[in-house]
């Protein structure tokens, strides 16, 4: 970016740019795919044609579920958990499968109120997290190799809850610590690239304005 501002030369010019455009365009592209975000931009692509077109998400995507609202979005992720700890033998009670609908805001179910007081009487958090979030980790593993639609359903039935302050989202994220790590290792490792970068940038330079 020095040589640019300071060099007159139209040609010189447009041999850095290119220079700069070449090496981080990839880390740009590299970064954004550890991290998601080519997902996410392509969801805030089809959320705005949606949008202008007026359709729905079966229409646009030919696949999936459209939530409507939070309930909704709700009693699917909350019926796939509490199916997922039936086949592990270790079956929801009335009061932890009540929780997975708690919010601070929102609508809920009616007498949270009293299920909250019971559950922080009779129940361990920590370990109901960690049960919840064990269940929610077998479901994603299976997704993996069910159908597209069974995983857009359950992507789509989270992005719904994302718009707001849900527990069970809390929930459903403790069950990749692991992958969490990865990212984190994997944006450190991108950070060490960009620095690198522009570390034998800088030296090209210097070489360049030497030689000329």
């Amino acid at each position: 970016m020095w040589l640019l501002s300071i060099d007159d030369d139209r040609k010189d010019k447009d041999v850095a740019s290119s220079l700069l455009w070449s090496i981080f365009w990839p880390l740009v592209w590299l970064y954004s795919g550890l991290t998601g975000k080519h997902s996410n931009l392509a969801v805030s692509r089809a959320a705005r044609l949606k949008t202008l077109t007026g359709t729905s998400d079966t229409d646009a995507q030919g696949r999936g579920t459209r939530f409507r609202t939070i309930r909704e979005a709700k009693d699917y992720l909350a019926g796939r958990i509490a199916e997922e700890a039936e086949r592990d033998g270790t079956p929801l009670t009335d009061v932890e499968r009540k929780m997975l609908y708690f919010t601070e805001t929102g609508w809920t179910l009616p007498d949270m109120k009293q299920v909250s007081a019971e559950f922080d009487r009779d129940y361990d958090q920590g370990e109901y997290e960690k049960k919840i979030g064990a269940l929610a980790d077998r479901i994603q593993s299976r997704l993996q190799g069910q159908s597209q639609q069974e995983r857009e359903s359950w992507n789509r039935a989270l992005q719904k809850l994302s718009q707001g302050d849900h527990y069970l989202l809390v929930l459903v994220d403790a069950a990749n610590p692991a992958q969490k790590g990865v990212k984190h290792n994997l944006k450190v490792l991108f950070i060490a690239i960009v620095l690198f970068a522009l570390a034998a940038v800088s030296q090209w330079v210097k070489q360049w304005l030497r030689d000329h």
